[in-house]
């Protein structure tokens, strides 16, 4: 049991979540980033609500590292359900939990690179094209 467990559930029950009891995830309720990830003021700064809990009650995230969620639910705030993992240990991750998302990254990544190239393309033929 992490300690202040209980003064967490204080904390964020002011601060917006409902607890999902079949997965024990905390959902957060409140603002959401632009990927889905649960947002607030916490010690009057806005930020990744996971990461404030994860550092309230276990300890900070030293630099380079990633605050993780083992039950891949983005908005939960439950000190149990997150770990540090390098990018590396994420993508890892991914691919074993979630393979179609790599695939997504990997084809969205791909098409912004063909769409740039054939942009530029475009733009040389439209400038030769006026010789």
């Amino acid at each position: 049991m992490i300690n202040g467990l209980s003064q967490i559930n204080l904390e964020l029950s002011a601060s917006k979540y409902i607890s999902e009891p079949m997965s024990g995830c905390w959902i957060w309720l409140g603002q959401l980033n632009y990927a889905g990830y649960a947002m607030g003021k916490h010690d009057g700064t806005y930020r990744r609500s996971h990461r404030w809990a994860y550092e309230k009650f276990r300890g900070p995230i030293p630099e380079g590292l990633l605050c993780l969620h083992t039950c891949d639910e983005p908005r939960c705030c439950n000190p149990t359900h997150l770990y540090l993992g390098t990018h590396k240990d994420n993508a890892r991750d991914v691919a074993e939990r979630e393979p179609e998302k790599l695939t997504y990254w990997l084809g969205k990544t791909q098409s912004e690179e063909h769409r740039r190239k054939n942009s530029e393309g475009v733009k040389k033929a439209r400038q030769l094209k006026k010789w």
